[in-house]
């Protein structure tokens, strides 16, 4: 396991960051976010970048594990995989003071050749979700964070470090401390996909 700290600078490996004085990033997860952004720029001179949020409806608590995740994920990937996206991601699960149900954001990173657009992809990942949860529709639980960018995304180019900077700095978010304490003991907190687009990851415990 490599060790985690926590950061409150706001560059990290020479990247800007959302950290700040009282708001801590855990740099393991920052460390992923780089290294699954440079694998996909490896692999394409495009790559598309999509920023998820997914949620639980409030109505039930439903149980905080990644169980329903696990087979989310995994049956998105398989899909965006037959479809030659070639998909490469990251994700947190956290969950607020007061919120029944935890929640989740992800870094999703596709072959930017074939697809610049993540509205079908989210309208793909909310009925998936929908499915896997049990529920008529997703439609409302599955975000994407788009920084008002009506093609829901961000089209990164090989070599394009100002982009770069720019969408690894909106993927920090995924690493704040914030949120993560809530989560119970045992529940893998963060997982992403390595070169061979296995899952992994692990639990970072609060204030490590």
């Amino acid at each position: 396991m490599r060790s985690n700290t926590i950061t409150e600078k706001p560059i990290y490996n020479g990247l800007a960051v959302k950290a700040s004085p009282g708001y801590g990033l855990h740099t393991e997860i920052l460390q992923d976010n780089e290294r699954v952004m440079r694998e996909a720029l490896h692999d394409h001179s495009k790559v598309f970048a999509i920023m998820l949020t997914v949620k639980h409806p409030d109505d039930r608590e439903y149980a905080t594990d990644n169980k329903n995740w696990s087979r989310a994920v995994k049956s998105v990937v398989g899909k965006l995989e037959r479809k030659k996206l070639d998909p490469l991601y990251a994700w947190c699960i956290e969950k607020n003071h007061g919120d029944v149900n935890h929640h989740y954001h992800m870094l999703m990173l596709l072959n930017g050749h074939k697809t610049q657009d993540a509205r079908g992809h989210r309208s793909m990942f909310a009925k998936t979700w929908a499915n896997t949860i049990e529920v008529d529709s997703a439609d409302e639980l599955v975000h994407c964070s788009d920084g008002g960018n009506l093609r829901g995304g961000t089209v990164l180019k090989r070599g394009d470090e100002e982009t770069f900077n720019s969408v690894f700095e909106h993927a920090s978010y995924l690493a704040k401390t914030r949120s993560k304490g809530n989560i119970p003991p045992g529940v893998r907190q963060y997982g992403s996909s390595n070169t061979r687009n296995k899952h992994r990851g692990r639990r970072i415990e609060h204030g490590e």
